[in-house]
């Protein structure tokens, strides 16, 4: 969705994957070469560099509700030394909180990448609402 030279950038978007108890979405958001994924099948949210070199990784519960319009918003900041990654999930219509549900931190930065939508699933999953800015 853009340059791959872009850096220190947010990304959000409205997101809704279909499912039942034992087909659920991978759903989520791509920056700078980082991926905010809501794992509905385990229920947790994870932050993680490049899937195919996994080389950082940090997860959180999150209980995943099929049918459930969410707000994603994921942030990262990558300095010389250090990419410090954010994400937050909430239901969609309500207020944005305060907190980001997960951090992470990158003592080996990428410095910088496109931004995209990830989606891995045996279901329908659906996106409105996509927006980029600069932090």
């Amino acid at each position: 969705m853009g340059p791959s030279w872009l850096s220190n950038y947010t990304i959000e978007a409205d997101i809704l994957g279909e499912g039942t108890k034992r087909r659920r979405p991978d759903i989520g958001l791509i920056n700078s070469g980082y991926i905010l994924d809501l794992a509905g099948a385990k229920n947790h949210l994870e932050i993680r560099s490049w899937t195919a070199e996994l080389r950082m990784a940090k997860q959180v519960d999150f209980e995943f509700e099929p049918m459930t319009w969410y707000r994603m918003k994921m942030k990262v900041v990558s300095g010389d030394n250090i990419a410090k990654v954010y994400g937050k999930v909430w239901n969609k219509g309500e207020p944005e909180p305060e907190a980001w549900t997960i951090e992470a931190e990158d003592p080996h930065p990428i410095p910088g990448g496109t931004p995209g939508l990830l989606g891995y699933s045996p279901v329908h999953v659906f996106y409105d609402n996509v927006s980029v800015y600069k932090n």
